[in-house]
């Protein structure tokens, strides 16, 4: 049994209409999550603590004070978001590389680009800023290059042996 190519093609686009949907739900989740931890940071900040007061007075930074109460409190501090695959869900396709900058913020670009400074830049080509921070530890080697899932799948060979109807020996040349 041959699975046609056009069938396939229906297949693959409503697993990533709904890849897509899932992704945008766990965005959401991960938005309401980071809210809810910065929001308990904050009230738990509120709450009266000598020592703790006393270090964050000597601290000029607000973040560093939110750090320390968070330290205190047994808080998580929220992850930045790691660049993947998903950054390029719902965009054109002309949209072929994404890199993240030093200070966090990524690009998306048609063209391959390159490190310039502390960010990644391309000459004479299409780009732009996506929104969000995402995770600069290691800012230099984040360029991604979008895959093509869809355009793989439709090139594998997923024709099936031919049985015969009778006995359901496969098909090979002669049979008896």
């Amino acid at each position: 049994m041959k699975i046609s190519k056009k069938r396939l093609a229906n297949k693959v686009r409503k697993l990533e209409v709904q890849n897509y949907d899932m992704r945008q739900k766990i965005k959401k989740m991960d938005k309401l999550l980071t809210y809810i931890d910065e929001l308990t940071t904050e009230l738990n900040h509120a709450l009266p603590d000598p020592e703790y007061d006393a270090k964050c007075e000597a601290v000029a930074g607000v973040e560093a004070s939110l750090d320390r109460h968070c330290e205190r409190l047994g808080l998580n501090k929220p992850k930045p978001k790691t660049l993947d695959q998903s950054v390029f869900d719902g965009l054109d396709e002309k949209w072929r590389f994404a890199a993240v900058n030093a200070d966090g913020f990524t690009g998306l670009f048609k063209d391959r680009p390159y490190v310039r400074t502390n960010e990644w830049a391309a000459s004479y080509t299409l780009h732009k800023n996506l929104g969000g921070k995402f995770d600069a530890t290691n800012w230099k080697d984040s360029l991604i290059e979008r895959s093509d899932l869809a355009k793989e799948l439709l090139e594998v060979d997923l024709e099936l042996p031919q049985v015969c109807p009778t006995c359901g020996h496969e098909l090979e040349g002669k049979h008896e």
